[in-house]
């Protein structure tokens, strides 16, 4: 038992560790992601106005996060851990942005659902695919790229379910609203930066192997400009999506008038 609690759930582990973009880590997300996706469809025509299946899976998203958090005080026995737990990357916003739009109500609740389909899919594939934050560092076969595994699905499973059920609006007064929710993650995780300053929250002090080494290269590591880049192309993706979606309904919209 010892020794499966320290292979499984500690970083002493001596099992080799497969890698990022191993034929394993590819294998594992993509049976996760069909897995997720069927059921967000599945439980997307099933839909009810009360949201019943978003609001299962952001109840067991916080029940798994938590089993994080409990393991690591388990671990170190203390709270230091908190620093590099904040859900203050793009994809792990979603533990806070899919609950508020399950249990909320009227605009907001409209607001959000907007948010989540815009950014959880998002999230999900990079907290997923291209992890390489995690598994570069741990088993396939461990506490902690399960428990990241499980919580990044339900975020895509939530995104699939509210398109599915057509329970998005898209509108366009919503995206000053949706826009601020951005940068009101974002002001949060520069501020988290500054007082964790070996932390790294939203990618905003360097790539970490994410896409945004692209923009590092651009600004050859000058960390304002770098910075700047990484929000506006995060604002610039949400309003590429709302015109997407405009340009699509748009034709649509045509298609349906020339077949009357």
């Amino acid at each position: 038992m010892e020794e499966f609690l320290r292979e499984y759930f500690t970083d002493n582990f001596t099992r080799p560790i497969e890698g990022a973009y191993s034929w394993e880590h590819l294998l594992q997300v993509t049976i996760v992601a069909i897995i997720a996706i069927t059921l967000g469809i599945y439980f997307g025509k099933k839909h009810d106005s009360r949201f019943k299946a978003l609001k299962i899976a952001a109840i067991i998203m916080l029940g798994v996060e938590s089993t994080k958090y409990i393991q690591a005080f388990i671990i170190k026995g203390n709270f230091s851990w908190i620093e590099y737990s904040l859900p203050l990357f793009l994809c792990s916003i979603q533990l806070l942005t899919v609950p508020l739009a399950a249990y909320t109500k009227g605009r907001f609740q409209k607001i959000m659902l907007d948010f989540v389909v815009i950014f959880g899919w998002l999230g999900a594939f990079l907290g997923t695919y291209f992890a390489a934050n995690i598994y570069s560092y741990v088993p396939v076969i461990h506490f902690r790229t399960i428990n990241s595994l499980i919580t990044h699905a339900l975020a895509g499973f939530a995104t699939v379910y509210i398109i599915k059920s057509k329970s998005t609006s898209l509108e366009k007064k919503n995206i000053p609203y949706t826009l601020t929710i951005l940068l009101v993650f974002v002001f949060l995780a520069l501020l988290a930066n500054k007082i964790y300053p070996s932390q790294n929250y939203m990618f905003l002090n360097r790539s970490d192997g994410t896409p945004f080494y692209i923009l590092e290269n651009i600004v050859q590591g000058k960390l304002f400009s770098y910075r700047l880049l990484v929000i506006l192309s995060m604002s610039a993706y949400m309003l590429v999506f709302y015109s997407l979606y405009y340009l699509f309904m748009r034709v649509r919209k045509k298609e349906k008038s020339y077949s009357h």
